[in-house]
């Protein structure tokens, strides 16, 4: 038919949704590229010449795991929006457009001509 068409409000939304959870994949993979470029003395707080305190590298190894995990959960909610947006997108639903009148059947209420009219 056609005045089928999809929905472009449900499209639109659907590809934001989808293109935010791109960006937040994105900005996982950014940060993770940042903290794992960075040599580990930087990371666990040693200091070069200087004895160790065990307590400093201590709480940066916690910090560092913390990370690691945040950006584990940043990761799996950014497939989760994208798979979202995914699932928006191809499942729009079609808006339907007024037919033109010569599609149109007769009008209601309006009599129609039968064989014993003509």
């Amino acid at each position: 038919m056609p005045g089928n068409r999809r929905d472009g409000f449900a499209l639109s939304v659907g590809g934001l949704v989808f293109l935010a959870g791109l960006a937040l994949i994105g900005a996982t993979f950014w940060q993770a590229y940042d903290l794992f470029t960075k040599a580990p003395q930087i990371n666990l707080g040693i200091a070069p010449g200087k004895p160790i305190d065990f307590n400093v590298v201590g709480l940066n190894f916690v910090r560092l795991i913390v990370k690691i995990l945040l950006l584990v959960v940043m990761a799996v909610i950014g497939s989760l929006f994208a798979t979202k947006g995914v699932k928006m997108y191809s499942s729009a639903p079609e808006s339907f457009s007024k037919p033109d009148r010569s599609e149109q059947g007769p009008e209601e209420g309006r009599p129609t001509a039968t064989a014993k009219d003509v």
